[in-house]
């Protein structure tokens, strides 16, 4: 009986575990999301804040990555934070399973479980736990690269182009060198940095 009650402490130990990880993931995605809506809130907001006339050709480019970007980062967290609900078919532990029953019929079966059922209950629990955390990591994981993709300052590309005398679109004919030149100094600037 001693090692049923020590695999059992064991089996609680490790189930509190899988459920840290679950809640891991929970804070990672909060911050991945509140990250990407505030980039696409700064994104748009230079956007409006831009003069019309100085947004070259790579600046609506740039724009368009970034959002695909982030919106697939948001996606990939959106996915990550979705509650994997789907438990065992007989479980004192698992929630949804304890509602299903009247409260009588709960304590009533809780009473009549034996340590041994309970250390399978728990066993079953922190396999599918486990499960649950490995799938919400992945998504956690899959929106990084997403995210660095959506992100101009990561790429070292500017959101809008800077407005000076003489780099306005509609000031000269040779806009096209001058897109060109800008395009080439934020290249520069990046790589100082």
């Amino acid at each position: 009986m001693t090692g049923d009650k020590q695999r059992l402490e064991l089996a609680k130990w490790l189930f509190e575990r899988t459920l840290s990880w679950i809640a891991s993931s929970d804070v990672k995605v909060g911050v991945a999301l509140a990250l990407d809506t505030a980039l696409i809130g700064g994104l748009a907001a230079a956007f409006v804040a831009s003069e019309p006339t100085s947004r070259l050709w790579w600046c609506y480019l740039v724009i368009v990555l970034t959002t695909i970007g982030l919106v697939a980062a948001m996606f990939c967290a959106g996915m990550a934070a979705i509650p994997r609900m789907l438990g065992p078919v007989h479980s004192m532990i698992y929630f949804g399973r304890i509602a299903e029953q009247t409260e009588s019929a709960f304590v009533e079966g809780f009473s009549k479980t034996s340590e041994k059922a309970f250390l399978d209950d728990i066993v079953t629990q922190i396999y599918r736990n486990s499960q649950i955390a490995s799938e919400k990591h992945l998504w956690v994981r899959a929106s990084k690269p997403a995210r660095a993709h959506g992100n101009p300052s990561m790429r070292g590309l500017p959101v809008s182009g800077h407005q000076t005398p003489g780099n306005n679109v509609s000031d000269f004919e040779g806009a096209e060198s001058n897109e060109i030149a800008d395009f080439d100094e934020a290249f520069r600037v990046r790589q100082l940095l």
